[in-house]
């Protein structure tokens, strides 16, 4: 899809309010987001943009083809090589799930935050009646864990700070474009963590929380953020100005 790259204009922000939990509260009001689950789910898909997985998957060929790799031997590759292919793999699965959402949302996938550097990009970014959220999407192939606000493990790579990176690009993005974001999301597979859902952080307008993949839906649904779009015409014109505000990668 081309770039589309007219001067946005500037949302109105709308305040969270004052029982968005602290950060580090562990799994909280899974029984609010549990009953946000929708009676069916034979709902048409959301509106979807982008290619999720696509630049993470050319980021991995053409690394095999300096390297020599040929397709059938990827266990050849440097860690940091094949974890682009679980990466862009991790991508295409939170897209599947977001598709979930039904017509009433829109989702945006690989999202320029900077021009001069594509890997800074947001993997997802979702618009909804419940609000804004940029997601970041992965898979270290092993168990992580919260620690002072960032996620360790043995299968990260030296000096990786996903969750910093995702508050990062999601700020590049906000000021480039006037948009601000409800809450942002670290999206992993069931198997990584142990709860559902994690506040990592409150933020004083923007929560960070940590995400089970399964879970998607219900957190995007519930509203947590306090931060939802009221009317049918609000949720047009954040449409609108996203899409004349989104890059793609």
């Amino acid at each position: 899809m081309a770039d589309i790259s007219t001067t946005p204009t500037p949302t109105k922000a709308i305040p969270l309010p004052a029982t968005v939990p602290a950060a580090n509260s562990g799994a909280l009001h899974l029984g609010a987001i549990r009953s946000a689950r929708p009676a069916s789910s034979s709902l048409p898909p959301a509106l979807s943009y982008g290619r999720p997985g696509q630049w993470l998957r050319d980021q991995y060929d053409a690394h095999a083809r300096r390297l020599g790799i040929a397709g059938t031997d990827r266990d050849a590759a440097p860690r940091d090589i094949r974890h682009l292919l679980s990466a862009a793999a991790a991508e295409e699965s939170v897209a599947t799930v977001l598709a979930s959402l039904g017509q009433e949302y829109t989702v945006w996938h690989n999202v320029a935050t900077d021009v001069a550097h594509p890997d800074r990009k947001l993997d997802h970014v979702v618009l909804g009646p419940t609000g804004l959220y940029a997601l970041r999407s992965d898979d270290w192939g092993a168990s992580v864990r919260l620690t002072k606000g960032e996620l360790r493990g043995n299968a990260l790579g030296r000096g990786e700070k996903p969750i910093r990176s995702l508050s990062r690009r999601a700020r590049l993005f906000a000021r480039d474009t006037g948009i601000r974001f409800s809450a942002l999301m670290m999206v992993v597979p069931d198997d990584a963590v142990t709860a559902p859902m994690t506040v990592v952080r409150r933020g004083r307008l923007c929560p960070t929380l940590l995400v089970r993949r399964s879970w998607l839906p219900e957190v995007v649904r519930s509203k947590m953020s306090g931060m939802a779009i009221t009317t049918p015409e609000a949720l047009d014109d954040a449409r609108t100005q996203l899409q004349e505000s989104v890059r793609f990668v």
